[in-house]
């Protein structure tokens, strides 16, 4: 049996600093029906909000080596759950990737913000990140 067989599957996409997180929270308060916390499973782009719902953040951030690993660590609660959100940020739809359910998803959400907000939480990340040990993701950004 498949992992992604008989599920109702999610595919949000957005680019990152764009306020995902808050709106994913939110679209899985509203469609579980409660306000849920979310549980880091095996890696940090994977969670459990339920045992019915899986969300895999922002797949291609990773090798495809490392996910199907995690996949696989996590294949039980996988299988388990009713409700797969596999998100992507900062690639396109088309990437070719084994995650990419696009074609298979119930539901396809884009999640947008204006650029000026954009451009502001990217810079107040870099800040609190370059205060952290060898600069954190902030050595990834730079202001000239």
């Amino acid at each position: 049996m498949s992992l992604v067989e008989g599920k109702e599957i999610w595919y949000l996409k957005g680019i990152r600093r764009s306020g995902n997180h808050a709106c994913i929270d939110c679209l899985f308060n509203a469609r579980l029906g409660d306000a849920v916390e979310s549980e880091q499973l095996s890696h940090y782009l994977f969670y459990r909000y339920t045992e019915d719902l899986i969300f895999i953040n922002s797949y291609a951030q990773e090798s495809a080596v490392v996910i199907f690993w995690h996949v696989l660590l996590n294949r039980r609660a996988l299988k388990k759950a009713s409700i797969l959100v596999v998100s992507l940020e900062d690639e396109s739809s088309e990437l070719d990737h084994f995650l990419n359910l696009r074609e298979l998803a119930n539901f396809h959400i884009g999640i947008t913000r204006l650029l000026p907000n954009v451009f502001s939480s990217r810079i107040k990340k870099m800040q609190t990140e370059r205060l952290k040990n060898e600069g954190g993701i902030g050595r990834n950004f730079e202001i000239v």
